[in-house]
């Protein structure tokens, strides 16, 4: 397991990976920021990008 945790290290750390990683912490901070926008409100925006699903069909 720590092999395989050694080997990961290098696509961990690509600059693909890192440019994902600080484009979701700015994406965490604005809509933290955002008054009426908390952890669940932004989970469940984010999730129906990927998806397609249009978050007004829902309800």
């Amino acid at each position: 397991m720590i092999e395989a945790a050694i080997e990961a290290l290098p696509t961990v750390f690509s600059v693909s990976y890192l440019g994902y990683l600080m484009l979701g912490v700015v994406v965490g901070l604005v809509v933290g920021m955002l008054p009426g926008l908390g952890g669940i409100v932004g989970w469940a925006l984010n999730i129906t990008w990927p998806s397609g699903i249009v978050p007004g069909l829902l309800w």
